[in-house]
Order: structure tokens, then sequence, then C-alpha cells
């Protein structure tokens, strides 16, 4: 077979697959934010890039007689193959939550600039030509990588595969695709190796994109079915996830449990309508007020946890005092006029060993004490 029909072939395998795994990557379910949904179209612009990169480069061949026409579409390929890289830097910022200096429009000029001059000064040089293209799309296959590393995604299969994708990728560039240059023909400028590795490209990055997202997909989910819809706090699944510290004597931390004094009085005085307001207005007030690391679970009704790992008595009988005494000034606005509320609060502090079922016992049983002090207080 010729070398043009060659060509003919790779160009039809590769334009094939890479519009096979743009397409795929269509059917990865709707992301809730704008993030996410941004960074999925720039994977998608990566995909679709690499394909038509593919196809431009080809022509080279096809059209080896016509040098202007080999420069113009030798300069397009390489263009195109350059904004799929750094697609991969945007998406993988969007994704791992990452701010660079660097990732802007006069950096994304620079590089097509670059790759233009390339092409142009060594149009007659082959393997120079695409070992120094390979070693520039690796430098930006690296600069993604390091932002996974930076990132504050969570860690979960998603981003452990996403890596590893990036890793292939980034092998071939700088040691893969140079040794194919090496030993190509320098008067067809394309092979087999070049096709492969552009599919396994192709193929591993589209795998690892589905990978992170569908992750990220399920983590939400779970996140959303451990949520109370009126509150915004976690509910008692949640509680599910520490087992081991609920029936075991290893739960290192405090507890605290809170209740709405004379919630029921609100209920029938105003309505469950202003109930429901209160609630929410107590739980945001809640989650505002204590740390990053700590828990607050919608318990029952009108009553909330607070799981506070590794906080001392001292502390968690502090966050309780304070939560009670801004209790009293919480209010909900109600034709014209604005409802007060107080809570009660149960503290157990890590002072005692025991198992975290153990401790909210205790806790519950300190909030009953409180209630019977008069309400409005804290009993630890």
């Amino acid at each position: 077979m010729s070398a043009t029909g060659i060509v003919h072939w790779l160009n039809s395998i590769g334009l094939i697959l890479s519009l096979l795994m743009f397409l795929s990557l269509f059917f990865i379910p709707p992301l809730e934010s704008t993030r996410d949904r941004t960074s999925l179209r720039f994977c998608r612009a990566t995909i679709l890039l690499w394909g038509a990169g593919y196809f431009f480069g080809s022509q080279q061949v096809l059209y080896a007689n016509q040098t202007a026409l080999i420069n113009i579409t030798t300069s397009i390929a390489n263009v195109l193959f350059i904004s799929s890289y750094f697609s991969i830097v945007l998406a993988t910022s969007l994704l791992f939550k990452v701010k660079h200096g660097s990732i802007n429009n006069r950096f994304y000029s620079a590089l097509l600039i670059f790759v233009v001059l390339v092409t142009l000064v060594w149009r007659d040089n082959f393997v120079v030509r695409n070992v120094l293209l390979a070693l520039t799309e690796g430098g930006l296959v690296l600069f993604a990588l390091s932002l996974t590393l930076k990132g504050r995604l969570s860690r979960n299969r998603g981003t452990l595969f996403y890596q590893l994708g990036l890793c292939y990728v980034l092998f071939n560039l700088v040691v893969s695709y140079p040794l194919a240059a090496l030993f190509t023909d320098q008067q067809v400028q394309f092979s087999w190796a070049f096709l492969l590795i552009v599919m396994s490209n192709t193929v591993v990055i589209t795998l690892a994109i589905y990978a992170l997202f569908l992750n990220k997909i399920i983590a939400m989910a779970r996140k959303d079915s451990r949520i109370d819809a009126l509150s915004g706090a976690y509910n008692r699944k949640i509680l599910n996830e520490h087992l081991p510290e609920f029936y075991h004597s290893n739960y290192q931390g405090s507890v605290i449990i809170c209740d709405i004094d004379h919630f029921k009085r609100i209920n029938d005085e105003y309505g469950h309508c202003v109930g429901d307001q209160v609630i929410k207005r107590f739980a945001k007030h809640i989650k505002n007020s204590v740390r990053n690391e700590d828990s607050v679970i919608r318990y029952g009704g009108e009553e909330f946890l607070i799981k506070l790992p590794h906080a001392s008595i001292e502390l968690a009988r502090d966050i309780a005092k304070r939560l009670c005494q801004s209790t009293r000034h919480l209010t909900i606005a109600l034709d014209g006029h604005d409802i007060k509320f107080t809570a009660s609060f149960g503290v157990f502090g890590d002072d005692q060993k025991t198992s975290l079922g153990e401790a909210i016992k205790i806790a519950d049983a300190r909030l009953m004490l409180a209630k019977q002090m008069g309400r409005d207080n804290v009993y630890s």
C-alpha cells in the first residue's frame, strides 16, 4: 500500500476514534456546579482538538508537493495539539480548584507563537520539530499533574485514575513520541507508532475523565443523601460512617447535644412555617459557629448533635456557652416584629474514654438536666 493510502487509513481510524471518545463524554450525567460543567467542556475540547490535529498533520503526506499548504496545515495541526494540552491544564485547574497566575491568555498566546515558530524554523527537520513540540506538550501535562497535587479536590479513586492518565500521556509525550519520531521514515513522516500513541492517549485520558467525573457525581449523591433538606445540616445517616467509634471505646473528642426551647409552643403559636424557619436559622448559626472539622447533625425534630473530634471538654464547654448566649439574639421576622428563641445544651467531654454512642447518650442526659434547670443554659 502506498504512503498516501496508509495515511488515509490512519486518518480514518484516528478520526473515528477521537469522534467516538468525544461523543462518549456527553454521556456523563449532568453536573451541578458551573465550574464542573466548564471543566467538562475543556475536557471535550481536548479530545476533539486531538482528532483535528491528527487530521491536519496528515495532510503533509497527502499533499507532499505543495510546500505552502504543508506549512499551513502543519502549523494548524501543531496549534491544535498545543491547544488540546492547554485545555487539559484549564480543565484540571477548574476540577481541582487551583488558581495559577500563568494560566491566562498571554501564556496561551506565547505558546501558539512558539509552536508556529518551531514549525516554520524546523519545517524540514521532522525529528527536531516533533521532539521539541512533544516536550513542550509534555511540560503542559506535567503542569496539569502538579495542579492535581496542589488541588483541594478530595482524594479518591477518580482523582487517582486521572493522575495516572496524565502520567501515561506524559510518558508518551516525553519518551514514546520522540522515539517514534526518530524511527519514522522521514519521507512518510507517519507511522503506526504515531497512531497508537494518539489512540492510546485519547482512550486513556477519556477513561480518566470518566473516572474523575463519575466519582464526583457519586460523592455528591452520597453527600446529598446525608444532608437534611430543611436545616442543611447532616442527618443521622452520617453516623453510619462512624460505626467503629459508635460501638467501641475509641472515640476521641467531645459531643454537644442542643435543643430549641419551647419549640412546640413556637409551632402552636406561629405555625409550622415559622417553626421551620427557626430550625433553619438555628442550624445555620451552629454551622457558622463551630470549627471546620466539626459535624453538625440534625438528631431529631428540633434537636442537633455537634460532633467535635479531638476537642477537649473545656473547648466543647466554651463552644456550647458561646452558642447558648448568641442564640438569645437570633430572630425570625414575622408581621413586623421579631420572634426570639433560646436553646439548651448538654456537653460530653473527651476526659472520659468511651464510645461515640455512649458519649451521645451522656450528652443527651445532660441536655435533659439543662432543661430541668430552667432551659437556656449549658450542663456539662
